[in-house]
């Protein structure tokens, strides 16, 4: 992902100095500490973990003025994390050296509202992408729906509102 990204912003001009990427997870902070960015991208990640504090706190300690979340979330209005468990086995599952039991590992989908939360809680305002205009354009004859997305139809989870994406910006003091 982080090749495509580079490709794309150099096919775009964008000079190779004004850019970096740096791959890291929540559970390897010593990658990050100390490191300034201007944008932290969360992509695929926040309801992987229970740890939901320390990764809002970690994104915030980097400086960056906005944080790009993309993910599961529980489909409610209410903020909760609704708890659940991951089996290890799946490459894109949660994981950790401690908390599995029985190849399983305890997670939290968070829902929008509690993003909201925990984006405020470290200085972030918080916004949702509206999905709805560009699911229009891309799918102008589907039929609203009315049942849990499936594997098969990844845009149907932005439909749904299984999954979103979001725009924390740091708040000005």
């Amino acid at each position: 992902m982080v090749q495509r990204a580079e490709e794309n912003l150099t096919s775009y001009g964008v000079d190779g100095s004004r850019f970096s990427f740096l791959v890291s997870d929540m559970n390897h902070k010593r990658n990050v500490q100390g490191a300034s960015f201007d944008v932290v991208l969360c992509l695929g990640y926040f309801y992987h973990t229970l740890n939901h504090m320390a990764l809002w706190q970690l994104m915030a300690s980097t400086g960056a003025r906005h944080l790009i979340l993309d993910g599961t979330v529980e489909p409610t209005d209410a903020p909760v994390i609704a708890l659940m468990q991951e089996d290890i086995s799946h490459h894109a599952n949660g994981t950790s050296a401690e908390g599995v039991i029985g190849g399983q590992i305890l997670v939290g989908h968070p829902s929008p509202s509690a993003l909201g939360l925990l984006c405020e809680q470290v200085g972030f305002s918080f916004a949702l992408v509206d999905w709805g205009p560009i699911l229009q354009k891309l799918r102008p004859e589907a039929e609203p729906l009315r049942r849990l997305p499936s594997a098969g139809d990844p845009l149907a989870d932005y439909a749904y509102g299984s999954r979103v994406t979001g725009l924390a910006t740091r708040r000005v003091l």
